[in-house]
């Protein structure tokens, strides 16, 4: 990833949480960590809305490989 004002972007994760029926589950609590190359860029909790999804996002994250637990 690179681009943006000084090479950065904002980074948006979708997380979506539903039942075993297809249903979505709200006012669940989730928790994420960002992990940029080898070290933790950033963590974040939020609870799931009505819709049973949160979103959690990175501000002005720069140019290289993210992964989340």
């Amino acid at each position: 990833m690179s681009g943006g004002q000084g090479g950065t972007k904002n980074l948006r994760i979708r997380v979506q949480l539903n039942d075993d029926q297809g249903a979505p589950v709200a006012n669940v609590r989730v928790s994420i960590y960002f992990f940029q190359d080898d070290g933790i860029w950033g963590s974040g909790t939020a609870s799931t809305g009505d819709d049973g999804s949160v979103t959690f996002q990175a501000r002005t994250a720069g140019a290289g490989l993210y992964r989340t637990d």
